[in-house]
């Protein structure tokens, strides 16, 4: 179980397609071939091109006698970097490439079926299941979760949390060194970046930023400090693997469940995941009534999954600290043409503002 990032070797064979028209049979079939021998692609069709940080190619493929016979799907997603510049997201484009290939997949998480997962020339491409349907539901700030939907997704992220508790391989020389932790390297230099006054002050020149509550902290060089004493936090509690980016859009509800998509790979401590979902995905009125609720579901499915949680005073005392890194993120999250639309920044920034607000993050932070 080798993945340290300098074992990362290019793949050999086909060159990997840069644009949708090079997604062709052949290297398709080369693709699939790794797991499905005999199997060839005979033709291979653009569905759509679903452009966002990564680019999501839905394709439609048909099959020799090998492929039907194995049961493969009429479409799929090729999901990479189709024109976005390479080398500003290469590590996080990688990090969810070698996340499907060696660390989500087979360990019971509802995520979609990874079919290859390689990278060639600073080129990482996923190919992966097709998630379109009447059966699946993709979340969306506008449309707050139920209880019942929050706490499904809550089960997938304690059950990969429990998996790699305290994991040696989470040790910055183990086999999984290579994965950033929260918030270092180029995640660090943004949000220090954010945070400059005048960047702050475009910021919440913006629609989002008129729309968070006055008493809100607004003051860039106090959210410095205490972001640097959350991280230093951080550092004091249990390391798990996280999905890193455990926000309402990039999650799924489906037969299963909950389900995770657009990983984005963190090793970290458990709130992080947990605060960062359980704020986004709900309206505020419903999180001041559900988050101590779900919070003890949360540990209660961490002791199912084999791990000794945390008591309930001290989960607490960690999520209420860490709605600050959804609150500046989501405040700094691009201009309202880029990432999120601005109605959405608008709905996001508000939760966890307000959660900022109702938790007294700052104060238990600054102590």
């Amino acid at each position: 179980m080798s993945n340290s990032a300098n074992s990362i070797a290019d793949e050999r064979g086909p060159s990997f397609p840069a644009t949708a028209e090079q997604i062709s049979p052949a290297w398709m079939s080369w693709a699939l071939q790794r797991n499905y021998p005999g199997v060839e692609v005979t033709s291979v069709s653009v569905v759509d091109i679903m452009a966002a940080t990564a680019t999501k190619i839905r394709i439609r493929l048909g099959y020799n006698a090998a492929g039907i016979e194995a049961g493969l799907p009429p479409t799929m997603i090729v999901k990479g970097a189709f024109g976005k510049n390479v080398d500003d997201m290469e590590h996080t484009f990688t990090s969810e490439m070698q996340g499907y290939r060696d660390i989500v997949s087979g360990i019971g998480l509802n995520t979609p079926t990874c079919y290859f997962a390689g990278k060639q020339k600073k080129n990482p491409i996923m190919v992966l299941e097709d998630l379109s349907g009447d059966d699946c539901i993709f979340g969306s700030v506008h449309v707050p979760l139920t209880f019942d939907q929050a706490a499904s997704v809550l089960d997938v992220l304690a059950r990969l949390h429990a998996r790699y508790w305290q994991h040696p391989a989470l040790a910055d020389d183990g086999d999984f060194g290579w994965i950033l932790r929260t918030v270092t390297g180029w995640h660090l230099a943004y949000m220090k970046m954010v945070l400059q006054p005048e960047k702050w002050r475009f910021y919440l020149s913006l629609p989002r930023g008129a729309a968070v509550p006055i008493g809100t902290a607004k003051d860039p060089a106090r959210l410095e400090r205490a972001l640097d004493k959350q991280w230093a936090f951080h550092r004091t509690q249990p390391l798990t693997m996280g999905h890193g980016d455990s926000h309402v859009a990039n999650i799924y509800l489906n037969r299963k469940g909950g389900g995770l998509i657009d990983w984005e790979m963190r090793r970290c401590p458990w709130f992080h995941d947990f605060t960062y979902f359980v704020i986004s995905a709900l309206d505020m009125v419903d999180r001041r009534k559900w988050e101590l609720p779900l919070l003890q579901f949360y540990l209660g499915r961490l002791k199912e999954y084999g791990v000794t949680p945390p008591s309930f005073d001290d989960a607490f005392y960690c999520y209420s600290r860490e709605a600050l890194y959804g609150y500046v993120l989501f405040i700094s999250n691009g201009d309202g043409t880029q990432f999120w639309t601005e109605a959405a920044n608008c709905t996001t920034a508000v939760r966890f503002a307000m959660a900022v607000e109702d938790l007294d993050t700052l104060k238990a932070i600054e102590g």
